[in-house]
């Protein structure tokens, strides 16, 4: 099969996945309604009884805004098949976690984006997920809608927008390390050389959700820091990407930042005394300065 070939399949798939969402979209838009006390009990005992009826209470009722409307999503995230193939059916599922905001559906969402043995449109969706939770919606160049969970963006035409305006009544504040935790799902696929495309353009678009000020969040158990001579060091950066580190000098007032890049970067201290070397506000290793004389 050639690659024109491959693309013009991915094409009518994402079509007929299209189409299928308009005909769900349709019934669903005529059941967006606030739900009465016993759609969301049907809701509840749909979320436990399988996919059919998951789909159908789905397309019924609008979930997020009966009372327990949190609690009925997460229920369902965490039994979603992860071979899930359905593109309709998991955009359909994405656009009710973006009309409310709630700490059980996120923690619910993580561990589908990281299952590495789940389906790539499951996956593509758990990200999505992950970044609802943090209120803009997301609009891309030309990738949107259904098509996200299966076609890899194009390198660029990524931002973010002002607050969907389908957020519903249900925002419940996420935990301080939320964001850190979403961190810790999209950049170790940011970073993969082998991560699939689609899952590393869609997490590197999506990354702008979390605050910028978080440094990516990959494993540093790896990177080393070694006493040359004089109040000279070294940072052996195993990864390929440049880290931004800080050090200071135990009981000393001296601190300063340090970008690691990949390979070794070498650094002196004003005072004498042991460095302490932190990323992220973690401490990764500590050296003492062995009061060698440098060599001219």
């Amino acid at each position: 099969m050639t690659m024109w070939q491959t693309h013009h399949i991915a094409r009518v798939v994402t079509g007929l996945a299209i189409a299928t969402l308009c005909s769900r979209t349709m019934v669903a838009q005529a059941a967006l309604r606030p739900p009465t006390a016993s759609q969301c009990q049907e809701a509840r005992n749909a979320m436990q009884a399988g996919r059919a009826a998951a789909v159908a209470a789905l397309q019924r009722v609008a979930v997020d805004a009966c009372p327990d409307g949190a609690t009925i999503l997460a229920t369902f995230l965490r039994s979603v098949p992860r071979q899930e193939t359905d593109v309709a059916f998991l955009w359909f599922a994405t656009r009710q976690t973006d009309r409310l905001r709630h700490p059980e559906v996120f923690a619910a969402a993580l561990p589908l984006a990281q299952d590495a043995s789940a389906a790539l449109p499951a996956r593509a969706a758990g990200l999505l997920m992950i970044a609802n939770a943090f209120g803009p919606s997301l609009e891309l160049n030309r990738v949107t809608g259904p098509a996200l969970l299966l076609e890899p963006r194009p390198e660029g035409g990524c931002y973010r927008t002002a607050l969907s305006a389908h957020r519903g009544g249900t925002d419940r504040p996420l935990s301080s390390d939320a964001a850190r935790q979403a961190a810790r799902v999209f950049d170790p696929l940011i970073y993969s050389s082998t991560a699939p495309l689609l899952l590393q353009r869609l997490a590197g678009c999506l990354r702008s959700a979390v605050d910028s000020d978080i440094p990516p969040q990959l494993d540093v158990s790896g990177v080393r820091l070694t006493y040359l001579c004089g109040t000279r060091f070294r940072v052996r950066n195993p990864l390929p990407e440049f880290l931004p580190m800080s050090y200071d000098v135990y009981g000393k007032n001296e601190g300063r930042g340090v970008n690691a890049g990949p390979g070794d970067t070498v650094f002196s201290t004003d005072s004498v005394g042991t460095v302490r070397l932190f990323y992220d506000g973690r401490l990764i290793q500590t050296k003492a300065n062995g009061n060698v004389a440098c060599r001219p």
